[in-house]
């Protein structure tokens, strides 16, 4: 099993040279970020990686603390119609966002 610091290096190594882009669970919304916004994420999250795997755009968490369904959370976003997203997935990451 990889500790924290080789799964760190090799997500660098993966997006070395490449912009890095979050794409949110809820939304299915991607947007660029920079490897020191990833990195302030590390330690809620226990690595990059976990954060990019259950990242959840901050819009929908607000919505989400509303106790908001995800197609409710579809509707006043706008968001993408041919997207799917994985309720089981979300679930898993609420947990990150205090949900």
């Amino acid at each position: 099993m990889l500790n924290r610091d080789e799964i760190n290096a090799r997500l660098k190594k993966s997006i070395q040279g490449k912009t890095p882009k979050l794409k949110c669970l809820v939304t299915g919304i991607e947007r660029t970020t920079s490897m020191d916004y990833l990195k302030t994420k590390e330690d809620k999250f226990g690595s990059i990686h976990n954060f990019v795997k259950n990242y959840i755009s901050s819009e929908a968490v607000k919505l989400l603390k509303q106790n908001k369904s995800i197609n409710e959370i579809k509707n006043e976003l706008n968001f993408e119609t041919s997207f799917s997203p994985n309720e089981q997935l979300i679930l898993e990451a609420k947990k990150y966002y205090g949900l």
